[in-house]
């Protein structure tokens, strides 16, 4: 999967290595035994933390019907489809 560097964008990644990426044209949550999908509900503290209502919190899929967002989540990497193919990658230091 090819991968994109995105500059400016912000991402938080919690105990489980769930992540939330925050930027410009969107904000998405891949979160274990989830679809990615943009958050139903978030709170932020700008720049520190953000937190959802639910462990597993509910998400809008990226994609339609058929999406195959083929997310691989590791303690090395977060990787996934968005609703148009592209590739997305997290790399987790």
């Amino acid at each position: 999967m090819g991968s994109i560097r995105v500059d400016g964008a912000s991402v938080f990644i919690n105990y489980y290595n769930d992540v939330l990426i925050r930027e410009v044209d969107g904000t998405y949550l891949v979160q274990r035994g989830s679809v990615p999908g943009t958050p139903a509900k978030l709170s932020c503290v700008r720049g520190m933390v953000c937190w959802t209502e639910a462990d597993i919190a509910k998400v809008a899929p990226l994609g339609g019907v058929g999406y195959q967002p083929n997310v691989v989540m590791s303690d090395r990497e977060v990787s996934f489809r968005d609703g148009e193919g592209d590739g997305v990658r997290v790399v987790l230091r």
